[in-house]
């Protein structure tokens, strides 16, 4: 298993409105709960977004508050301004390592699927994540999908058909589609120039009889 990421938080005593002070000096309010009270905390924006690029919500993190021993916890959610997408909070979660969590794992695709080169097919991603339940030091960083299986139209993956790591049970429906390729699309050919032309033809002819018929 990977290092760790950790990081360094404070106790927060600015709650409410007042966090916006906070943010704008480049620090980011937090909670942490489970298995405890409830604590707020503060630590520094750089630091929180290197580890939720690393980390995302299924890697486990040392979260050391104030000089106290680290505590493992997982990045259970997070909100972003949504103009600047800067960090506006997060919540972690301290996890006990006996205890079974639920979780959404990412599907990461991995390898090319022969069909899309031979017959031009498109990749129709049905799903992006899995309901899964392990043991925290079994969470996956995420489910890989094999494409290179596909290799006749129309061809599917479904999640009964996927390579689970050992201790992790997945609970989306085993029948739900994850991928499928489908066919190119077949563009509607214009009318030909010739056929215009004759039908054009054809009209300017009979309004002209129609016109000679009316002088006579």
């Amino acid at each position: 298993m990977a290092d760790r990421i950790e990081l360094k938080a404070e106790p927060r005593s600015v709650l409410g409105k007042q966090v916006r002070a906070l943010r704008r000096q480049g620090i980011v309010p937090a909670n942490l709960y489970g298995h405890a009270d409830s604590t707020a905390l503060q630590l520094p924006e750089k630091e929180m977004e290197h580890a939720l690029a690393r980390a995302g919500r299924t890697q486990l993190l040392q979260l050391a508050l104030d000089g106290d021993a680290p505590t493992t916890v997982l990045i259970k959610d997070f909100q972003r301004h949504p103009t600047r997408k800067s960090l506006l909070h997060v919540d972690f979660y301290r996890v006990a390592m006996t205890e079974r969590l639920k979780i959404d794992v990412p599907i990461r695709f991995v390898g090319e699927a022969p069909a899309v080169k031979q017959f031009d097919a498109s990749v129709f991603q049905a799903l992006s994540t899995l309901s899964a339940e392990s043991l925290p030091g079994d969470l996956p960083e995420a489910i890989e999908v094999d494409v290179s299986v596909l290799e006749d139209l129309e061809a599917a993956i479904h999640v009964r058909d996927l390579v689970v790591p050992s201790g992790v049970t997945i609970l989306t429906d085993p029948d739900e589609l994850v991928v499928k390729l489908l066919p190119p699309m077949v563009e509607e050919e214009p009318e030909a120039p010739e056929e215009a032309e004759t039908t054009a033809e054809g009209e300017a002819t009979t309004e002209a009889s129609t016109g000679d018929s009316d002088a006579g």
